[in-house]
């Protein structure tokens, strides 16, 4: 009687235990495929460069709330070279007419036909963009509406192999995918590399 009772417990034993490896083994795959983001998260690509604010006032008519212009802050401890970085804005999920190959002030030029006006602050007026420092962006008004859904990914040269952006999404969100194929594979600078990607609402 007590060996039916033994074998019974060892047999009851067995079954949890494979019960939990295969619930465990389901969470890790469901964590790998992005199922479960609500409770860990995804881990967001770095953003070293951010947006510090963008601003709709017109300095010369105050009334007017259709300057845009943009603040980007070095968020980070890293110093860039600015003739080294080139910048891409988004409006509400499509790209802006505006060309800003370096964010070096000198060797920028603004003209009515890339969509920026201007180009200044401490960040772009030396040969770095240097910790807590700022650039200023002064785009062709109009551009950004207040509640409008800013995004800027900043590329920077390679002096060696590009690295590339690591995927940190669930391969399932197509949206997601395709975004990190315009950004690392199709993006007509090979010899660039994504190092920095962040949105902020107008």
């Amino acid at each position: 009687m007590q060996v039916r009772s033994d074998n019974a417990l060892t047999t009851i034993q067995n079954i949890l235990l494979l019960a939990i490896v295969i619930i465990a083994g389901a969470l890790i795959l469901a964590y790998l495929l992005g199922f479960l983001t609500f409770l860990w998260g995804t881990s967001p690509f770095p953003s070293p460069i951010q947006i510090y604010g963008v601003y709709h006032t017109h300095d010369i008519h105050p009334n007017s709330r259709s300057d845009s212009r943009v603040v980007l802050i070095n968020n980070s401890d890293i110093e860039y070279p600015n003739k080294d970085l080139m910048a891409n804005f988004l409006r509400n999920g499509q790209e802006v007419h505006a060309c800003i190959n370096t964010l070096n002030g000198h060797l920028f030029i603004p003209t009515a036909h890339n969509g920026v006006q201007w180009m200044g602050g401490p960040g772009c007026s030396d040969s770095n963009f240097s910790p807590h420092e700022t650039i200023v962006i002064d785009f062709t008004d109009d551009t950004f509406r207040m509640g409008d859904l800013v995004t800027v990914t900043i590329y920077q040269r390679c002096n060696g192999p590009c690295k590339k952006e690591v995927i940190t999404f669930s391969l399932l969100d197509d949206d997601k995918i395709n975004g990190w194929l315009n950004r690392n594979i199709y993006h007509m600078n090979g010899d660039y590399s994504l190092i920095s990607c962040y949105e902020y609402t107008a």
